[in-house]
């Protein structure tokens, strides 16, 4: 074997011959710190520059069994985020066959878990989103991790308010405030999400007076966290802008739904399920200003482009035997 410097400037083990066996151990020391690297990257959203370095890691059998899963899980989570289902349900497939059945390995399966059950809610599968993020929860719960505990919760609050269940999404979030008191090392993505939440819960409510103040905390929580740039800041805005929208302040919805779109676009590209998505919900906004014909354009080609991923992005993906026991 030798270490190659791929396109994303990280040193990737190559499978190759006539390697020293100094060589080797430098390559073995280095695997933790190429994996730790990597997942930074995948953090910050830097997706489509994880996968090759990533890839080449796993085959070059220079990881231990603990290490392909991890590898394996960031894989899968590039993939989900840059729209490749198929790619993204087969490598989380790999990281919970590999994980499963270790108690050592109880907290990377959890995290393996976790992210798989939003593929599924991704997919439009929330029932069975909801069932995993249940055993997520119970496996959190047992190791006593009330960090994860609190961000596991919610998620399940986010899969209850999604399916109009709002007294079981609103328990869902009032326990993961009063584990986040038990906790330590919780980021602003996790008070991001919570304020995102207590924001739905306004809208849904009807007072959007403080939708819009929890949706603008959270936009200012992940946009210190990662950026203008990152797929999470677009998110809310488009959030932020919905709400504006709802409150009846059309020029001011579409001017953020507007910076959501162009963050959208840079992160997860035109053809990503969250920017068609985003264009719906900007679309509707549209319509209500007046400009009737555009709104009508733009929401049909959304629609189109959306129905064209659910044909192609994902024809085999099915429900994960592994995943499900």
């Amino acid at each position: 074997m030798k270490l190659l410097r791929c396109a994303s400037g990280f040193l990737c083990v190559a499978i190759c011959g006539g390697m020293s066996l100094f060589g080797q151990e430098h390559a073995l020391r280095d695997v933790d710190e190429q994996l730790s690297q990597l997942s930074a990257l995948e953090q910050k959203g830097q997706y489509a520059e994880v996968v090759q370095p990533v890839s080449l890691l796993i085959e070059s059998k220079a990881l231990n069994e603990k290490e392909v899963g991890r590898a394996q899980l960031i894989l899968a989570i590039a993939y989900h985020q840059q729209g490749e289902w198929e790619l993204a349900q087969s490598a989380y497939e790999k990281a919970l066959s590999i994980l499963d059945g270790h108690r050592e390995y109880a907290a990377d399966r959890a995290a393996a878990l976790d992210n798989f059950a939003q593929l599924y809610l991704d997919m439009g599968n929330p029932d069975i989103a909801g069932f995993m993020e249940g055993k997520v929860l119970k496996t959190y719960e047992t190791l006593g991790d009330h960090a994860n505990v609190a961000r596991s919760c919610i998620t399940l609050a986010g899969l209850e308010i999604n399916q109009g269940h709002r007294r079981k999404g609103k328990e869902y979030l009032q326990r993961a405030l009063r584990e986040a008191k038990l906790a330590s090392g919780l980021d602003q993505d996790f008070f991001a999400q919570v304020s995102s939440m207590q924001g739905w819960l306004a809208l849904l409510g009807g007072d959007t007076a403080t939708a819009i103040s929890d949706y603008a905390h959270a936009v200012k929580l992940w946009t210190e966290a990662h950026g203008e740039n990152h797929t999470l800041t677009g998110w809310g805005y488009m959030l932020l802008g919905k709400s504006y929208a709802q409150a009846g302040q059309n020029a001011v919805a579409m001017e953020a739904m507007r910076k959501g779109l162009r963050i959208l676009e840079k992160s997860t590209g035109m053809n990503s399920v969250k920017y068609l998505a985003a264009e719906i919900a900007y679309s509707e906004v549209l319509d209500r200003s007046g400009a009737h014909m555009e709104a009508a354009r733009l929401k049909d080609s959304a629609e189109q482009g959306l129905a064209k991923r659910n044909q192609d992005v994902c024809p085999r993906c099915s429900i994960s035997v592994v995943a499900l026991h």
